[in-house]
């Protein structure tokens, strides 16, 4: 015999706490156990599913509320449906067809990261979102690039974007370049090409090949810490050795380039300028980066926060360019023993001695028990010393010669006591690896 279940209920269950059509749905408003408000946990959802799958608003995804909005208001060009699917009724000159193509446009960390969609010269084209066309032409373009709406779909007034500046104009950093996406202003608005004329499709530079895009690409996402082969203590000469047919020094004389034989290895920076034509961004922001930090300059930061993480005598919570001290100071790297600030860490590449004084003098005001001036090599560190010594923060200089390793420059300048240090970066990789 066998035993038939007894059956429990054939009337629908209740829709559950939370959904849109219960009697207790989630709205923004509501709150957390844990405190959090539901539209900044929203936000931050559609934040990182564009960081990990590389989606741009308006261009390989749907465009955001705002660019709708902007694209219906706009009575010269084709309007936009929420599916970011363009009408429009002009035809390429290529083939007729009337969607405009889409060669580029992804995001990568905390800006944006192209992947090419196909190969330029070939005859196929894909509908994108913002309206452009792919032949160069001056089309209307009425949905606004992403660089107007953030993560948060905040709109930014684009009359209000700066213009690029000089390297010696006051309100640069020293070895800085212009934030990404920055508007030039004798182009109207527009990227520029290599030739100097007006890109009229978008701020991504399509002269490039997709390998110079890609090589680009490549850099700043390894410098973002999302690149899945790459780690950016790694030597760079392993990227370029994917990207056998491009010419560095080509793009080095467009300004897109920078390259660092530091710490024995070779390491790019790609510049604003570089970012925009390539369209990918490096991330900036707490645990990130400063904005127009060279690589070398993340690379030390980077190698110190690692260098503490495996240290088996201390467990340290490691915060990057974070402000401390209820914001008197912004060290690259701050170490906390629990609530105890335990260790101040700058990382000091090519500074003025200006800055560096100021460093000095900021941190010396915070109760830290280390503070250590992370350099790419002894020479560097002299340069640190020097610079504090003309402006009186030390004593005489020692004797400057040749086998001085770090311990010895730290034990004749701090003494044995002291809070400050100096910590080679080219030896702090050493020893991770």
């Amino acid at each position: 015999m066998t035993d038939i279940p007894e059956l429990v209920t054939l009337l629908p269950v209740d829709i559950p706490a939370g959904h849109t059509a219960s009697n207790n749905p989630v709205t923004e408003e509501t709150v957390s156990p844990y405190g959090i408000l539901y539209s900044d946990a929203a936000d931050e959802m559609s934040r990182r599913t564009r960081d990990d799958y590389c989606l741009l608003p308006g261009s390989n995804t749907k465009p955001s509320a705002q660019q709708v909005s902007n694209a219906q208001a706009e009575p010269s060009g084709p309007s936009v449906t929420p599916d970011g699917l363009p009408h429009s009724t002009g035809k390429s000159d290529s083939g007729g067809d009337s969607g405009a193509t889409n060669n580029l446009g992804t995001s990568l960390g905390g800006g944006r990261s192209p992947t090419a969609k196909r190969d330029e010269k070939g005859p196929a084209s894909k509908s994108r979102a913002d309206g452009d066309e792919d032949d160069g032409g001056p089309h209307p373009r009425p949905v606004p690039t992403d660089d107007l709406v953030d993560d948060l779909d905040a709109t930014k007034s684009s009359t209000t974007r700066a213009t690029r500046l000089p390297a010696d104009s006051a309100g640069t950093k020293p070895d800085s370049e212009p934030v990404p996406n920055q508007q030039k202003a004798d182009s109207g608005g527009k990227g520029e090409s290599p030739d100097g004329g007006p890109n009229a499709d978008s701020e991504i530079d399509t002269t490039l090949s997709v390998d110079e895009r890609r090589f680009l690409t490549d850099v700043v996402t390894t410098v973002n810490g999302r690149h899945p082969t790459f780690d950016i203590l790694d030597s760079m000469a392993a990227i370029k050795n994917q990207f056998s047919d491009i010419d560095l020094e080509k793009l080095e004389d467009l300004g897109y380039l920078e390259v660092h034989e530091d710490l024995s290895r070779i390491y790019y920076t790609v510049t604003g300028d570089g970012q925009m034509a390539c369209g990918a961004s490096v991330a900036t922001g707490e645990n990130q980066g400063d904005v127009n930090e060279k690589t070398v300059h993340k690379v030390l930061v980077e190698a110190l926060a690692r260098s503490l993480a495996n240290d088996r005598n201390n467990q340290y919570f490691i915060s990057k360019y974070s402000l401390i001290d209820d914001g008197a100071a912004k060290p690259d790297l701050a170490a906390y023993d629990g609530e105890r600030l335990a260790l101040i860490g700058e990382a000091i590449s090519n500074s003025p001695p200006y800055l560096i004084v100021k460093h000095f003098d900021d941190y010396n005001a915070i109760a830290a028990e280390r503070k250590v001036w992370i350099v790419p090599n002894i020479s560097v560190a002299w340069e640190i010393v020097r610079a504090l010594s003309n402006a009186g923060r030390i004593g005489e200089l020692p004797a400057k010669r040749e086998g001085l390793t770090y311990d010895d420059l730290n034990a004749e300048i701090w003494g044995e006591n002291s809070d400050w240090e100096f910590a080679g970066g080219r030896e702090l990789i050493r020893e991770l690896e």
